[in-house]
């Protein structure tokens, strides 16, 4: 593949992204990254654009099934060709939102925190992580590991991205958390964005 077609594959996430974002649905992005993907597979085979368009296709699945194999081969890519990487953070994170089996997505996960942590601890992505992980580990019946969880997440974004989506989302994690724990006046408060 020229380096034209690696540079429209290097698109594939921000153009899945916007869409979704401005509304227009996933169904346009989600044919143009499957139109992408038959190309780069036969050109591009062992390409990190190939694992970053099958990234993005997996997260615009309609159904959690359909997602499973995009992403354990963008997982698989990424982690031959840029092992210990953010992008394998990313896919192994992406990975385990279709993982059923809660012991696997929590090493998973933590595999996933691992690298971030060690990459970019202090990023909201490495927040991100944490959350899911707190969600995996509340569902396995530990709601005091999952409060650790998401008090850590908080603070990342409270100091790295005040304000923003990324907070938004983690203040929403934090306050469904308390919400599922029964106390709904300690979920609004965390929930709330601060004064």
């Amino acid at each position: 593949m020229g380096p034209d077609g690696v540079a429209t594959a290097s698109l594939a996430d921000p153009i899945g992204t916007t869409a979704h974002a401005l509304g227009r649905g996933e169904e346009e992005p989600r044919k143009l990254l499957t139109a992408l993907v038959e190309p780069l597979e036969r050109l591009a085979p062992d390409s990190l654009a190939l694992a970053r368009t099958l990234l993005a296709l997996g997260r615009l699945q309609r159904r959690r099934a359909d997602a499973v194999a995009p992403f354990a081969r963008a997982a698989a890519l990424a982690e031959r060709l840029a092992p210990e990487s953010l992008l394998v953070a990313r896919a192994l994170t992406q990975s385990a939102t279709v993982e059923s089996d809660l012991p696997r997505r929590e090493a998973i996960l933590r595999r996933a925190l691992g690298i971030q942590e060690r990459l970019s601890p202090r990023s909201p992505e490495t927040a991100v992580v944490l959350i899911r992980l707190a969600s995996t580990v509340e569902l396995a019946g530990e709601p005091a590991r999952a409060l650790e969880l998401h008090e850590r997440a908080l603070a990342i974004v409270e100091r790295s991205a005040p304000g923003t989506d990324w907070h938004a989302r983690v203040l929403s994690a934090v306050g469904g958390y308390w919400s599922t724990q029964g106390d709904l006046v300690q979920a609004e408060r965390e929930a709330a964005w601060p004064a």
